[in-house]
């Protein structure tokens, strides 16, 4: 049953609406840097445009408002005109006859308070704040700052080389950005004007999958400084300095603590989540920068004085990262089997997996890292892991490709026990065309990939259904084609994903205990 709506004679309402509904979205993506009295002379505009004429506080006192607040925007106002702003909107907001005009006035005052540095610019330098200005959405939320147009313009000319090395420019990470990063350009994107952003990640790890990070040369060094610089920490943080830093020519030299460089990058973030190998092309890039040294399996102040490192440098740069975990502030934090996530994370990423046969986890947090080490319990064996939240799973902070991947991989265990129950060979199962809806998520590909031990086709074309059927009238209407060349002929691949050997070992063991317990349960069905 539709909802009863009477529509006004002109039809303007629908058509309104739809304007309205447009212009959410421009407010949504509002670009950051802008000026805030810009804005909310904007938002005031938009009150007094709402206003039905009864009440005169609403009526006549918002657009006079917002013509004294245009002044202080060009420059006109003076230290007066402030306490008439504020003046005018005490009264709306006490003597409005509805939210429209009190809920508008108190949003001015809240202005004046909040952004009174830039009243005050405008009123004794005419003009904004030195930090204010108007950026592009995208570059500016990037924590690196990172030309995103740019590379996705290069991205699109096929030029993958070249987009590799302008992200280098701010961000010598391109491979693991591309594969872990939150992505938070995309929350202003202007492309959410009209529909959805853009899937800027999913661009960048398409040029580091089509032309490896460690395969595009680096901009060649600077002439030698003489200078040496000591990077005590081969983490994230010390990678990029020491990448920087030997750019500009001087002689680096990184002290590592572990056998491995990469820090968190190796040790905090689980293998089917960010392959090594994948992080060891990052690396091997920035090794081959310039003049870089490692000394691995070296713990400054222990193996070498601190004394030692000043006097054999000119400079120390000291990035050791965030190697302690967070604890409850509740009673038993401390018992003997409570851990952190920094611990069972880095011990997983050194290669010793727990053994958690037959044991419940509980994982108490709802962010990525309360993620991985959830979904690396599944693969120590863990009978039974729970997640503990104190919010509601829409407040939950991970990704939803993370909560959507622990859902996928179930669906793949099905897939696969199907193939088997239909007699597919190995051989016949050499490739697999996949096309829907799902095809278009790459997550899902390579956990089929995995869990089928095959290599998966993704297509060009998404339709699967009418496309099929398209296939089969095509062929019907001519005995001379068979469906295999039509198929040959018509259908292009977009992408193909290989089985990770790592995952796949895991989820094969996994799989084997879906089957336990499908058997267990499927007489339940059957009833």
């Amino acid at each position: 049953m539709s909802k009863l709506y009477l529509a006004d004679p002109s039809g303007y309402d629908v058509k309104m609406n739809e304007i309205a509904r447009h212009f959410s979205h421009k407010v949504e993506v509002y670009p950051p840097g802008s000026c805030p009295i810009t804005m909310q002379i904007s938002m005031l505009r938009t009150a007094a445009n709402q206003t039905c004429g009864k009440c005169v506080p609403c009526r006549d006192g918002l657009p006079l408002v917002a013509r004294l607040m245009q002044k202080v925007l060009d420059g006109r106002a003076t230290e007066k005109t402030l306490d008439n702003i504020r003046m005018m909107a005490t009264m709306i907001r006490s003597s409005a006859d509805c939210a429209i005009g009190w809920n508008a006035a108190d949003e001015v005052l809240k202005g004046l308070d909040l952004f009174a540095d830039e009243y005050k610019s405008h009123i004794e330098n005419k003009k904004c704040l030195e930090s204010i200005g108007q950026k592009v959405p995208c570059i500016s939320l990037c924590p690196a700052h990172v030309n995103i147009p740019g590379y996705i313009a290069l991205v699109g000319e096929e030029d993958y080389a070249g987009a590799i090395n302008l992200i280098r420019k701010d961000n010598p990470f391109p491979t693991a950005c591309a594969m872990v990063c939150e992505h938070p350009c995309e929350e202003r994107c202007r492309r959410k004007m009209l529909e959805s952003p853009i899937n800027i990640r999913a661009l960048k790890k398409y040029a580091v999958d089509m032309m490896p990070v460690d395969k595009v040369a680096t901009p060649k060094p600077n002439p030698s400084t003489g200078k040496s610089i000591g990077v005590i920490g081969g983490g994230p943080a010390g990678l990029t300095a020491a990448y920087f830093l030997a750019l500009m020519g001087h002689k680096i030299e990184v002290y590592e603590t572990h056998d491995k460089l990469g820090g968190m990058l190796r040790y905090g973030i689980p293998n089917y989540r960010f392959p090594k190998d994948r992080l060891d092309e990052d690396i091997r890039a920035i090794l081959n920068s310039g003049d870089i040294h490692v000394t691995y399996n070296t713990t400054i102040g222990k193996d070498i004085p601190v004394k030692d490192i000043y006097e054999k440098h000119d400079a120390i740069f000291v990035g050791i990262g965030a190697q302690t975990g967070k604890t409850l502030r509740i009673e038993g934090a401390d018992a003997g089997n409570v851990v952190s996530a920094v611990d069972i994370l880095d011990q997983i990423g050194n290669g010793n997996l727990p053994d958690y046969t037959g044991k419940n986890v509980v994982v108490i947090g709802g962010g990525n890292v309360a993620m991985d080490c959830a979904r690396s319990a599944v693969r120590c064996n863990a009978e039974e892991v729970s997640i503990i939240y104190r919010r509601r799973q829409k407040d939950m902070t991970a990704l939803e490709s993370e909560i959507e991947s622990a859902v996928m991989e179930g669906i793949a265990f099905a897939v696969r026990q199907l193939v088997s129950v239909m007699g597919v060979s190995k051989e016949e199962l050499a490739r697999l065309k996949v096309t829907g809806g799902g095809s278009k998520n790459e997550v899902w590909m390579q956990i089929l990939a995995d869990v089928l031990n095959t290599k998966v086709e993704q297509l060009e074309s998404g339709a699967g259904a009418g496309y099929g059927i398209a296939l089969c009238a095509a062929a019907a209407g001519d005995e001379n084609l068979s469906m295999n060349d039509l198929i040959e002929q018509t259908v292009s691949i977009k992408n193909t994903f290989i089985p990770r050997q790592y995952n796949r070992e895991l989820y094969e063991q996994k799989y084997q205990k879906y089957l336990r317990v499908y058997d267990a349960l499927k007489h339940i069905y059957q009833e």
